[in-house]
């Protein structure tokens, strides 16, 4: 399976995702917005209270639908990508003088398929369980309806960077609850989105799958040795050890020796098994140099500074990464009703996102951008 496939059904999931979070900024800017046209007396405390509940069993229910709506296609990228690398395999098969059975009659790989997928699906609807929007949905009423029952004159005001939290962070996790920690993980005091938090879990399903079945293949056919991946832009802690190769124990040792072990912690390599007495080198040395210097290579993005302080190109690419998260965030709270300062942040966002890739000749990523049914300019 491409990155292309896996990013289409990844992003299918996501809208999901993403209409509850536009649902719940909507519901909330709403109810708030008309608790501050009530005068004190018509305030009806009890009643804002009611309509909170009912709106949270709502979105609640909206949620536990997106995860359940996604099952099918879960189940057929982990199924797919398991049944592809299966078949990639087949070489290191021949070479070892082995007869590779069909992927649907071999037990190992089809349970292997079938429990990263159970513990996945899990996960996601762990995950969707665990939000925060209760207690968060309940602190801003309380504090509106204090407002208003105090007769405070400004609400807008007031009320606003309380609102505009909301609006822009959309539904987060409640770190204190029972969420896969397998799956989210969290340092002090950070906090992660749902739809983030479903992202990562589906990023950590094909890397599962990836990495368990190439060490099954690699079991059944007598791998004696390893070959690590290479691509452009590369960070800087991998650029040395893209393309390299040797046996299982040389392997082992440089995998140990690394912060950050290959396949983890963001890391976009794969180690694939391999027969060294058939083994011919993916990448030639001036293909791996050439991925050194590009990734190294220092742009011109801040025009006060000398070339050797500029981001390198893979922290160009970090930095794109990290817009393309804010522009889709931005776009829900565009789609949640806060269009004028949703706007101004998307034209600032788009503005640095495309002069960097410009200057760095990173390709845009429109697709990581997405959110269905925004129809706004930017």
């Amino acid at each position: 399976m491409t990155n292309k496939q896996l990013e289409i059904i990844t992003n299918l999931i996501m809208a999901r995702f993403q209409k509850a979070n536009i649902d719940y900024i909507k519901r909330v800017t709403k109810h708030i917005e008309e608790i501050g046209q009530l005068s004190a007396t018509d305030l009806h405390i009890l009643d804002q209270y009611k309509r909170l509940d009912l709106n949270i069993e709502q979105l609640e229910r909206e949620i536990a639908k997106a995860c359940n709506m996604s099952k099918n296609e879960l189940s057929a990228m982990i199924n797919k990508q398991a049944k592809d690398i299966y078949k990639a395999q087949g070489k290191w098969y021949v070479a070892s003088g082995i007869k590779q059975v069909a992927f649907s009659k071999n037990t190992r790989a089809t349970k292997l398929a079938q429990s990263i997928f159970d513990r996945t699906f899990g996960s996601m609807r762990n995950i969707s369980r665990t939000t925060s929007i209760y207690n968060e949905y309940k602190a801003i009423v309380d504090e509106a309806t204090l407002l208003v029952s105090q007769g405070t004159q400004t609400f807008d005001k007031a009320i606003s960077k309380s609102l505009h939290k909301i609006q822009n962070e959309g539904i987060m996790l409640d770190t204190t609850r029972g969420y896969d920690r397998q799956v989210v993980e969290y340092a002090s005091g950070y906090r992660r989105r749902l739809d983030s938090a479903i992202r990562m879990n589906i990023k950590e399903a094909t890397r599962s799958i990836t990495q368990g079945m190439l060490e099954l293949t690699g079991k059944e056919f007598g791998a004696d040795g390893m070959e690590i991946d290479a691509h452009e832009p590369c960070a800087e802690d991998h650029i040395e050890i893209q393309g390299w190769h040797g046996t299982m124990e040389e392997y082992e040792n440089l995998n140990n020796s690394l912060d950050r072990p290959i396949g983890e912690l963001n890391c976009g390599h794969e180690a694939t098994p391999i027969k060294l007495d058939a083994y011919e080198p993916t990448y030639t040395d001036e293909q791996l140099e050439e991925m050194k210097e590009a990734s190294r290579e220092h742009i011109e993005i801040y025009p006060d500074r000398p070339i050797e302080e500029q981001p390198s190109r893979y922290k160009c690419s970090q930095k794109m990464r990290e817009l393309e998260t804010k522009i889709r965030e931005q776009k829900e709270n565009y789609m949640g009703g806060n269009r004028e300062i949703a706007t101004q942040k998307l034209k600032k966002y788009r503005k640095q996102y495309d002069y960097i890739s410009a200057k760095s000749g990173l390709p845009k990523s429109p697709r990581k951008m997405k959110v269905s049914g925004y129809t706004g300019r930017y």
